[in-house]
C-alpha cells in the first residue's frame, strides 16, 4: 500500500471519512472539469492529443479559457455555440474561486496553542486565500474595496 505524506498541520486527523471523501469527490470533479476545458482547446485547435499533452494541458485554466476565446474569434461560430461560450465564462472564474477556497482553504492550523483559522468563517471573499499570519499582523493589505464580507 502506497502511504500519503502527511502534512506538518496535522488537521487530516480532524476531518471526518465522510469530509475526506467529499473533498475528494470535489477535487476529482475539478479535475474533470479542467481536463474537459482542456480538450475543448485541443479541438479548436484542431491538436493531436500527443502534441495537446505538451502544448495545452500544462495551461492555466485561465491560459486555455482565454485562448478558447482567441480561437473562437477566427471561426464560425453559431449564435448557439457563442453564448454557450458566454455562459460558461463566468461560471469558470465562479468555480475557481470556489475551489481555491474548498481545497486551498479548508483549515489553517499552524499555531498550537490557538483554534484552527478558518477563513470562510469571517468572509466569503478573497480573504480566505489570507494566512492567519496576515490577520495577526494587522489586517490584509493591499484588500480590495469592493471585497465584502
Amino acid at each position: 500500500m502506497v502511504r500519503m505524506i502527511d502534512t506538518p498541520y496535522g488537521f487530516e486527523q480532524k476531518l471526518s471519512k465522510d469530509e475526506f471523501e467529499k473533498l475528494g469527490r470535489f477535487a476529482c470533479r475539478w479535475s474533470h472539469i479542467e481536463h474537459t476545458v482542456s480538450n475543448c482547446l485541443r479541438r479548436l485547435l484542431d491538436m493531436d492529443p500527443k502534441i495537446a499533452q505538451i502544448m495545452v494541458f500544462p495551461l492555466t485554466l485561465n491560459a486555455k479559457m482565454n485562448a478558447i476565446s482567441d480561437v473562437v474569434e477566427h471561426r464560425d461560430l453559431s449564435p448557439y455555440q457563442i453564448a454557450l461560450l458566454q455562459e460558461l465564462k463566468p461560471l469558470i472564474l465562479a468555480i475557481q474561486y470556489i475551489r481555491n477556497t474548498v481545497l486551498h482553504g479548508v483549515v489553517i492550523d499552524l499555531f498550537p496553542d490557538e483554534p484552527p483559522f478558518r477563513p470562510d468563517q469571517l468572509c466569503r471573499s478573497r480573504v480566505a486565500s489570507l494566512s492567519a499570519f496576515a490577520w495577526r499582523k494587522g489586517g490584509p493589505r493591499g484588500l480590495q474595496s469592493n471585497t465584502t464580507c
